[in-house]
Order: C-alpha cells, then sequence, then structure tokens
C-alpha cells in the first residue's frame, strides 16, 4: 500500500514527485537492515515499483524537456547566471525557509494575495504547540519507524518547492 499511494502522490502533483523521490530514498536508508532481512517483501515491492515507474519513464523518454521547461515557466533560479555555490545556496535558503515554524505559523509571508488569508498563517497558530510537541516525541522516539517517518515525510516535504519557490498553492 505505501508504494501505490506514493506512486498515487508521484504522479497527482508535479512537487509530488521529487517529495517522494526524496522520502522514498530516506526511508529506504533509515530502514535498510529491515528491508534486507525481509526479501520476500523486497522482491514484489521493487516490481511493484518499476510498474509504477514505467510511465514516468515513458514520459521522459517523448517528452525529455517537460522538466526543465516547467522549471523554466516557474523562473527556477537554477537557469539564472550565477555560480553553482551560488544555486547550492539559493536552495538551501528556499528549503530552510519550507521547514520554517514562521513560513507555516505566521501571517504576512510572502505569497501571492489570493493565497493568504488575512491575519492567518498556512496553519493555525493554536496548532503551533502540537507541531512542537510532535517534533519533540519524534526525535525521542526515532528508532521506531512510525516516528522516524514523520521527520522524513517533514524533511521531504519542502524539497520540490525549493527549485522554484516555496509557497502554498
Amino acid at each position: 500500500p505505501a508504494l501505490i499511494f506514493g506512486g498515487m502522490t508521484f504522479y497527482a502533483y508535479a512537487n509530488g514527485q521529487s517529495v517522494m523521490a526524496v522520502t522514498g530514498v530516506l526511508l529506504l536508508i533509515s530502514d535498510f537492515r529491515y528491508h534486507l532481512r525481509n526479501p520476500k517483501l523486497i522482491i514484489p515491492a521493487v516490481g511493484l515499483l518499476v510498474v509504477l515507474a514505467l510511465p514516468y519513464v515513458r514520459l521522459r523518454q517523448e517528452h525529455p524537456e517537460a522538466m526543465m521547461s516547467q522549471l523554466r515557466i516557474l523562473d527556477s533560479y537554477l537557469f539564472r547566471d550565477i555560480t553553482p555555490l551560488a544555486k547550492a545556496q539559493e536552495f538551501l535558503r528556499r528549503y530552510g525557509r519550507g521547514l520554517s515554524p514562521t513560513f507555516w505559523f505566521l501571517p504576512g509571508q510572502e505569497e501571492l494575495i489570493r493565497h493568504n488569508w488575512k491575519g492567518l498563517g498556512n496553519l493555525l497558530w493554536v496548532t503551533l504547540p502540537f507541531w512542537i510537541i510532535g517534533i519533540i516525541l519524534s526525535f525521542r522516539y526515532f528508532k521506531q519507524s512510525a516516528y522516524r517517518v514523520l521527520l522524513i515525510a517533514t524533511l521531504a516535504a519542502p524539497f520540490g518547492a525549493s527549485l522554484a519557490d516555496i509557497g502554498i498553492l
């Protein structure tokens, strides 16, 4: 089920592609020993992953320029005439903004006006204590996969948007 839902997320939205790829790699790394101990699960999972990836491989073969065109339309900094170091710094700045509680909970962020709710952040500020408790518990119980996956999802979420600009759509 995780692969099927991951595949649906991957295909549902352009940002879902990079988010799911990063999530998948981080999950594989974090639970690598579990996967090695369970080859009966891994072999069918790899087969399903190949089947789920086939439409994407076909799309990339038929339209190799599609991803770059989309990033150009979004005016990604990747196409600006700046050094690779400056591009890496820009990525880290935007990625950090996507992880920042100020972006999520405080009003008045640099968003399109139609994406703002007057006086409200992207998430209700009254939920901030629950977010903080969740982060603390996830670090405290990091060895348990249920908590680890929450941190992985949180770290992966802003990855795709960091290639262009962080924002709520």
